[in-house]
């Protein structure tokens, strides 16, 4: 069944078959200059085409539109972090700083009587102790700059 649609229509005709109402058709028929073709009639097929050239022009291009699709992507960021925190895919950045502290301390206690155990000539336990302070002070400012870089959210390694 074939439907036939007439080469003029009057607003209100336009407007069912837009699924607007007359007022707008009259306004997209003046936004595209088309000329009534008859007493309040208007060529169908103009009408239509410049209704889809508004409704492209419109598309995502008014503030409300906008606003509704970052508010969209923020609400999807929020979700996605909330997922990867349940995960265990994040964590709280005092958490980390606290995990690194710990493991650091451990490593720290371990060369603190390390050259007891290496040797009982006290001239080499003073050059190893020397060299284990050494790795201490360059462990804790590594240590300290990575926990600024943690804090502040650079990204660039050192």
């Amino acid at each position: 069944m074939k439907t036939v649609v007439p080469e003029a229509a009057s607003a209100d005709e336009i407007s069912n078959l837009l699924g607007c109402t007359a007022r707008r058709a009259r306004q997209i028929a003046a936004e595209a200059n088309i000329r009534p073709a008859g007493r309040g009639a208007f060529p169908v097929a103009l009408v239509v085409q410049a209704a889809l050239a508004a409704a492209r022009r419109e598309r995502g291009g008014s503030d409300e539109s906008r606003a509704r699709a970052e508010f969209a992507k923020t609400r999807t960021a929020e979700i996605a972090q909330r997922r990867a925190e349940r995960a265990r895919e994040l964590i709280p950045v005092e958490d980390a700083i606290a995990a690194v502290e710990h493991v650091v301390a451990v490593a720290v206690s371990e060369l603190v009587g390390l050259p007891a155990r290496l040797s009982r000539d006290r001239a080499e336990r003073r050059r190893i102790d020397d060299e284990c302070r050494g790795v201490r002070s360059r462990i804790a400012k590594r240590l300290a700059a990575e926990t600024v870089r943690l804090k502040t959210g650079d990204s660039d390694e050192q």
